[in-house]
């Protein structure tokens, strides 16, 4: 219908606002960064698992061409590994 193709020609015809680039969520920075500047894309390992299964924690590292990029800690994996994408790139100072 009109909205949905409202939604989309307002998005593609909205000049880039640069602050809305501060608010991506880190893996898709992350993500986006590697692909523009190193032609790679990262996987994230769960290295760890610790607590009981209603409590548990998950330890995720962030993986580049074998190398750790960055690690994370959260209540899923999710929040895990976006933790994981969030420390690699303040050791990259890409944020």
């Amino acid at each position: 219908g009109f909205g949905v193709v409202s939604d989309v020609v307002e998005a593609v015809f909205t000049p880039f606002d640069p602050t809305l680039r501060a608010q991506q969520a880190p893996k898709t920075k992350l993500n986006e960064w590697l692909q523009a500047n190193q032609k790679m894309t990262p996987t994230y390992r769960t290295v760890k698992e610790v607590g009981p299964d209603h409590a548990k924690q998950f330890h995720v590292e962030v993986i580049v061409n074998g190398d750790c990029l960055g690690a994370g800690a959260g209540s899923s994996k999710k929040a895990a590994s976006i933790q994981a994408a969030r420390d690699a790139l303040q050791k990259m100072a890409i944020e």
